[in-house]
């Protein structure tokens, strides 16, 4: 058979196909001395392979080339089997004792092993957990100081209350959170060829915006950009600019932030003359307003701005929360997302 260069697909080979290939190509760097970075651009395939089977090769000879048969694995776990790992899966890996608080396939692959006592091999744990309905993803983060009881009060008692007192009183109601838009984004990615890592240029300077804003279930969306961090003179500011043009009266909820509960803002609410109610949060527990989804779009938005200048950082956060603003409908399904499905009943 003959194998042309870029063109040879280990995937479609079969095992002989692969045993041939791994043996010339050791032998055309042992025995012929050529380059194995040579060989292996000749075949097509990555070069960190020819020198894990020149490695083998020096420790086993030919024989370590060798295709072996491949082990099967038992029966696949029955349905009973799929519940329990289910149900493993969902609980912390420590409480397994694992050394590590986030499952892994090879920690998946232990436990099928360890609990049910059938062997599947990486991609076959891979499949398992796609087809169960399981995906590898970036866990949230959450606070060891959170309260559930707290939490389960303001969805099942508090929140309904505030939402009835605002219904009769014909508030709108507010979420509000704050937020820092950095300069340069240190989570930023982009594809590039192996071995050559992306150079990305760019002034070297750091700077930061601050930046406040407030959504309600109906789609509205207001904010305001700042300098410096967020304290008691520009919260009563926004508050002013919230008012503004507001033909309801407004209940506003927000985290609480000590500059939120500061004597000069208890002072500004207190002469609204009931215009503006404020509620809290319980305490660290961001996933319960739905302006931080708002963040997470927008940063994701600025992160891909290669940002000069302060001007620029502005624009882009302006251009991106007038966008939105825009998009009722937009703002109104970020309160179907599971965390703050709450507000609406859901």
């Amino acid at each position: 058979m003959a194998y042309c260069k870029k063109v040879l697909d280990f995937r479609k080979l079969t095992l002989k196909e692969k045993e041939k290939v791994r043996i010339d190509s050791v032998k055309r760097v042992i025995r012929k001395k050529e380059s194995p970075e040579k060989v292996a651009e000749e075949y097509g395939y990555n070069k960190r392979n020819i020198y894990r089977w020149i490695n083998t090769y020096k420790k086993q000879g030919y024989k370590g080339l060798q295709s072996k048969k491949p082990t099967g694995r038992k029966k696949d776990l029955t349905a009973t089997e799929i519940r329990k790992l289910k149900k493993y899966l969902s609980k912390d890996p420590r409480q397994l004792k694992f050394h590590f608080g986030l499952w892994t396939i090879k920690m998946v692959q232990k436990m099928i092993k360890d609990r049910f006592g059938k062997e599947y091999g990486i991609s076959g744990v891979h499949n398992l957990l796609t087809s169960i309905g399981y995906s590898y993803q970036k866990p949230l983060l959450r606070a060891t100081q959170r309260n559930p009881e707290a939490i389960a009060k303001w969805k099942e008692e508090e929140y309904p209350k505030i939402k009835k007192e605002a219904r009769e009183e014909k508030r709108n109601i507010y979420f509000s959170d704050e937020s820092g838009f950095q300069s340069i984004h240190n989570k930023v990615k982009t594809w590039g060829k192996k071995g050559e890592r992306p150079i990305v240029e760019h002034t070297g300077r750091r700077f930061s915006k601050g930046v406040i804003s407030a959504l309600t279930p109906q789609g509205k969306l207001r904010f305001m950009q700042y300098d410096g961090g967020m304290n008691s003179e520009l919260f009563i500011k926004f508050l002013e600019r919230l008012q503004a043009g507001e033909e309801k009266r407004i209940t506003l909820i927000v985290d609480g932030l000590p500059v939120h509960k500061s004597k000069k803002v208890k002072e500004y609410i207190k002469g609204t003359d009931g215009n503006i109610k404020m509620y809290f949060l319980p305490g660290y527990s961001p996933e319960l307003n739905p302006d931080e989804l708002v963040w997470s779009m927008a940063k994701r938005y600025v992160s891909g701005r290669l940002v000069k200048t302060k001007d620029e950082l502005e624009k882009y956060i302006s251009s991106f929360m007038h966008s939105l603003q825009k998009r009722k409908s937009t703002v109104e399904k970020l309160f179907h997302h599971p965390d703050v499905a709450y507000i609406n009943g859901l």
